[in-house]
Formats: C-alpha cells, structure tokens, sequence
C-alpha cells in the first residue's frame, strides 16, 4: 500500500533538511522526484544556500545550460559519468565529468 503523499513529502523534506553530503541529497531525489520542486520551495533560504554549496559543479554546469535551453534533460549514470540530451536530439550522450566543458562548449558554437 503506497504511503499517503503529506507522509512521503515530509519525509523528503527532513532528508534534505538533514543531508550532510550531495549523495544523500541525490539519492532522496533518485526516490522522490515527483515531491522535488515542493520540497524546495518549503526550504529556508539557508537550507538552500546549503544544498547549492553541496551541488557539485558539474552538476551546476549541466543545470545551466539545461535552463540556457542548450540541453533537454540529463541524469547522473553513476559517479563521473552522465547521460545527456540535446534538444532536437532523441538519441542520450554519454558524457564523463572531465569532458563536461568540453561538450558544453561544442552546444554552444
């Protein structure tokens, strides 16, 4: 039996609230992506500065140009290594953190 929404959303809010590290953070959205833009609007200005300083910067970087349109949507396959999609594109990239800027660079030009 599912466990009613107020319950699961609470819940997501303590994790986030208690997360020490960005892998806990991630794997709370991994489990509750559908209660993600909820949870953070009910953080306080400090939870999410904290949350933001937990973000690794690649991560920041693919949340860019996510926003910037250069991309439709990305997940993390595993530590170091991501699936991405450009728009107009069906098929995902497969793209290691260390060549991040570089094929960001290439959307770009």
């Amino acid at each position: 039996m599912p466990r009613p929404i107020n319950l699961r959303f609470r819940q997501y809010i303590l994790l986030d609230r208690r997360s020490s590290s960005w892998e806990e953070i991630s794997e709370a959205l991994k489990n509750n992506e559908e209660y993600k833009q909820k949870a953070w609007n009910a953080l306080t200005p400090v939870e999410r500065s904290r949350i933001r300083e937990l973000t690794p910067s690649t991560i920041k970087k693919l949340k860019y140009a996510q926003r910037e349109g250069l991309i439709v949507e990305f997940r993390v396959e595993r530590e170091g290594v991501y699936h991405v999609r450009e728009n107009g594109c069906f098929m995902w990239d497969i793209v290691f953190e260390y060549r991040v800027d570089e094929y960001l660079a290439r959307l770009v030009t």
